[in-house]
């Protein structure tokens, strides 16, 4: 499978999981693509102030890799801080969200996989 950067969705949204501001999400890999142990992978990128907000996982993990920036991790209700280069595995049954609680834009990779 290959995909030009051209053929992927993007959007802006607001209010992601509960969240606070805009986010903006670059669909890279998406279930319509048909990539084998992957649901989705996307490049989301948000801004200073911005947010995903703490959500439930009840079926199936996911992972979150910091590409850049740094923000506040919330895993189970407990936060920690997130730096580039660092990675979370929220799995089946657990919560997560993150804000962007510094001046600086975070670049965030979301993995689910199938």
């Amino acid at each position: 499978m290959f995909k030009h950067k051209e053929q992927m969705d993007h959007s802006e949204e607001t209010g992601v999981h509960g969240g606070v501001g805009m986010v903006e999400i670059t669909k890279v890999l998406d279930k319509q693509d048909k990539c084998k142990g992957i649901r989705f992978l996307h490049d989301d990128i948000i801004p200073p102030g911005s947010s995903i907000g703490e959500h439930l996982h009840e079926r199936k993990p996911e992972i979150y890799y910091c590409a850049s920036g740094r923000g506040k991790l919330i895993l189970d209700g407990e936060e920690m801080e997130m730096r580039q280069g660092d990675i979370s595995v929220c799995g089946k049954g657990h919560s997560h969200g993150l804000v962007n609680d510094s001046g600086e834009v975070l670049r965030l990779i979301v993995i689910r996989p199938k």
